[in-house]
């Protein structure tokens, strides 16, 4: 278990340590130890090889969140980091048409609630009153 832990993350590591439990109690005494320790190895080099693929792709789709938004108009957002922002420009097409976060949410609609009394001044959570499609 070690040796996983210094090549993989811990969910990762621990999720290895519950399938080789499964497959202990599966397999009982037909069970070859140094077999089952080569499928752990590949398993986990290809869960390593999938993370890395991830972490690139995440820092392309950063550069190219940079390119497209280079004022950080969405990524301002709270919760909007690069990937959430790929996908909200994707939908927002070109983005120098909107001069504000504001504009961007009178846009798709997540705006905050008002208090209709009129007599408070705050605000709610955002509601969704507008962009039909519904993907942000």
């Amino acid at each position: 278990m070690g040796a996983l832990r210094r090549c993989c993350p811990d969910y990762l590591a621990s999720a290895f340590s519950i399938e080789s439990s499964t497959t202990t109690g599966l397999w009982q005494e037909d069970l070859s130890y140094p077999d089952l320790a080569e499928d752990v190895a590949v398993e986990a080099r290809l869960a390593l090889s999938v993370t890395e693929e991830i972490h690139e792709l995440d820092e392309r789709i950063q550069v190219l969140v940079h390119d497209l938004d280079p004022h950080a108009i969405i990524t301002s957002a709270p919760g909007i980091g690069p990937v959430t922002g790929a996908v909200i420009l994707g939908r927002l097409g070109d983005i120098s048409r909107f001069h504000s976060l504001a504009a961007v949410r009178a846009y798709t609609g997540l705006v905050p609630s008002l208090d209709a009394s009129g007599i408070n001044g705050r605000h709610g959570g955002p509601t969704k009153r507008g962009d039909a499609l519904g993907l942000i």
